[in-house]
């Protein structure tokens, strides 16, 4: 990743977390979840490989239905923050 992806990552617009907004509950209680599981599983894979990219895709494997909720998750909580306009209104909106 260079740093114009990360700066692009930072026009996004993330809403504020609302405990009380169940797509911020569910994600909040999903990562912390996963990384839970993540961090159990870094002690084992640790002492069977050397390499951290190795031990980063068995993670990412291990964790690939919480990753897909997750990513679901956070782009329907991007999509309602973001405002509507004559822009990005759809057909069906209109």
């Amino acid at each position: 990743m260079n740093v114009t992806s990360i700066k692009k990552v930072l026009e996004l617009p993330i809403p504020q977390f609302q405990p009380d907004n169940r797509i911020h509950k569910e994600l909040s209680d999903l990562a912390k979840t996963s990384e839970s599981k993540a961090a159990a599983l870094v002690t084992n894979l640790a002492s069977r490989y050397t390499s951290v990219g190795k031990i980063r895709s068995e993670i990412k494997r291990a964790l690939k239905d919480d990753l897909s909720k997750i990513s679901a998750l956070a782009l329907h909580a991007l999509n309602a923050s973001r405002p509507k306009t004559l822009d990005n209104l759809s057909a069906t909106d209109t």
